[in-house]
């Protein structure tokens, strides 16, 4: 397992191409050849072959050799081996109109599959440890007004194990393409992570989870409502009824709260249900001063101002 531990490492954490982890993994399988012969005919020159029963003699002749790294010669192969041994949960395809597909990882089974790592459910145990900071310091979101105010008396009395979602929305072009074609391949993203497991493993990467992919396109002919309505009703059922996992050996109902939905302008504007374009009329919901007000205005200096 250590093995493959090193090649999924270096293809995907240090984005090295799976052509190039082949070739390293087959002069690696000749290094071990080598050396695991030599130091196998090593003992059996030093020990009796009368001594040695038939189980010694097919370890040190190396029989195992063959089957080191077997499952992972191709891409393909790898991939399921993942999806035996790791913990996988696979998007599912929906539809949107006729022809406007996109993919959804189902969020309670996400869930379900992250809970079970001891170091993600040990964090997840009500009430929630809240450790007291500097009231002038904000650390994370136990320090802000919304949990404090809002967030603690949701969830309810007696309720052993809660999980609270952040969620994450942005755009990204795959490609870079130039003139017309631009914005053609933009994909809508949405992740999520759990804010309360320790700050030391909310700052991973790892711990980020893709929840949906989206063409743009369907995005701006469909919305975002009748994209986002699988997670919605999965987040709603949750709310409601309780997620059941399974924690060291036994059942246990979490409380699932959903913290904030955040994402650049572009991406809450959308979500918001408000103009996309920030280049003319209203271009902020809080004040409500147009473009051309802004344009308008004289940004206040010690120079052109006496205090």
């Amino acid at each position: 397992i250590h093995h493959m531990g090193f090649l999924f490492s270096i293809t995907t954490k240090h984005s090295l191409p799976h052509a190039a982890a082949v070739k390293i993994f087959a002069q690696l399988k000749e290094v071990f050849e080598l050396v695991l012969k030599a130091y196998g005919n090593e003992f059996m020159n030093a020990m009796e072959t009368s001594v040695m029963g038939p189980e010694l003699q097919n370890l040190l002749g190396c029989s195992f050799l063959p089957d080191l790294f077997n499952g992972i010669e191709s891409k393909w192969k790898r991939d399921n081996y993942v999806k035996e041994n790791f913990p996988f949960v696979p998007a599912e395809e929906h539809y949107v109109g006729e022809d406007a597909n996109y993919h959804y990882v189902p969020l309670p089974k996400l869930l379900t599959v992250l809970c079970q790592l001891p170091d993600i459910a040990a964090h997840l145990k009500s009430p929630v440890n809240i450790e007291r900071h500097e009231t002038s310091v904000y650390r994370d979101h136990t320090d802000g007004l919304v949990f404090k105010e809002h967030m603690q008396s949701i969830i309810p009395e007696g309720s052993t194990h809660t999980i609270i979602l952040l969620f994450y929305t942005d755009e990204i072009e795959v490609v870079n393409p130039l003139g017309a074609k631009r914005g053609k391949h933009k994909i809508l993203a949405v992740y999520c992570s759990l804010v309360n497991i320790h700050a030391r493993y909310r700052s991973q990467i790892d711990n980020i989870y893709l929840v949906m992919l989206v063409r743009y396109a369907y995005v701006k002919t469909h919305g975002l409502g009748p994209i986002l309505q699988p997670l919605l009703d999965d987040l709603k059922a949750m709310h409601k009824e309780g997620l059941v996992l399974s924690v060291q050996g036994r059942e246990v109902n979490a409380r699932v709260i959903v913290l904030a939905f955040c994402g650049d302008n572009l991406s809450l504007n959308r979500l918001g249900g408000f103009s996309c374009c920030f280049s003319n009329g209203r271009v902020c919901r809080f004040c409500m001063i147009s473009s051309k007000q802004l344009a308008q205005k004289r940004m206040k200096t010690c120079v052109k101002h006496a205090h």
